[in-house]
Formats: structure tokens, C-alpha cells, sequence
């Protein structure tokens, strides 16, 4: 069995990915999993957007929820919108690093109030961030990303 993921949503061409439109797209079009990227904001909401930086150069971890352009959902709309698809939530390691351990486990919170008939994997690029996750909740899948070829440990 192939499963389609679409990547930041439905966003081949238009709406722009990790928009909730992206994300409605993707049920539309027939997708078995969606993949976003989480980050959180300094007065601690989760926001799905690819990078920590937003075009105009403001960092996701220094403001507020309130001062981010309206096209940027939280996780939950994200989650909302997308429903039932599966999801990979992808913990960027590239945020403001105090904020990563609140992250982690908000993520976690988060997916464990959802249907469990939904399906959840949680990725990363940062080992220590797949550690983390699988700490606060062992049967919350996890998924190691690796971008330039590294050779991975076996005993992961």
C-alpha cells in the first residue's frame, strides 16, 4: 500500500503550504497524511510554519500569537483542518531553544487529546527532540529526518 502525504498540505502550486487552506486542500484531494512544521511563540501558542523566520525577518519564539500574520494557523486549526488525514508533525530544531522543551510537550498534550482512531508521527531532525517526545509518551510514533545523507546509528 502507497500512502500520499502532502507535504505543508496541498501546496503544489496555490494555496501557500502550511496555510489552512493547504490543509483542507489535502482532505480534498483524496491525501492519506499531511506533514507540518510546528514552532512556538513567546507567549507559548503552536503555530505550524515551515521556517522560525517569517519573511520580514521577526522570529517565531520573540512574538506573540497576536502579532503573527493571520495566514499563519495554530496546530489545532491545522489539526481541525486536515481531519481525519493522518499527521506528521514535524519539531523543528531551528526555534528559539528555550522554548523547544515547551514545545515538545505541548505537541505531546495535544495529540493525546485527539481521536485515537487518528494517526500521529512526530519527526525531527534533532535526535535529542525524538528523545524527548518518546519520553513524555512511548507509543507516540517518532520519525528521525535526515537531509544530507549522515550515516544514522542503528540503535536509535
Amino acid at each position: 500500500m502507497v500512502n500520499v502525504v502532502a507535504h505543508r498540505g496541498a501546496s503544489a502550486a496555490n494555496p501557500p503550504g502550511n496555510t489552512l487552506s493547504a490543509f483542507a486542500g489535502a482532505v480534498t484531494e483524496g491525501a492519506d497524511w499531511v506533514e507540518l512544521d510546528v514552532h512556538l511563540t513567546a507567549d507559548g501558542e503552536m503555530v505550524v510554519h515551515h521556517d522560525p523566520v517569517l519573511a520580514d525577518g521577526r522570529v517565531l519564539g520573540e512574538l506573540s500569537a497576536a502579532d503573527l500574520p493571520d495566514v499563519i494557523p495554530t496546530l489545532a486549526e491545522a489539526l481541525a483542518a486536515c481531519s481525519p488525514l493522518a499527521v506528521n508533525v514535524e519539531i523543528k530544531p531551528d526555534g528559539v531553544d528555550a522554548l523547544r522543551p515547551s514545545l515538545i510537550a505541548k505537541v505531546v498534550e495535544l495529540l493525546q487529546s485527539e481521536p485515537t482512531s487518528r494517526e500521529f508521527l512526530v519527526t525531527s531532525f534533532d535526535h535529542d527532540i525524538c528523545d524527548q517526545v518518546r519520553a513524555l509518551d512511548p507509543t507516540l510514533p517518532t520519525g528521525l529526518l535526515n537531509a544530507h545523507g549522515e550515516t544514522l546509528q542503528s540503535d536509535l
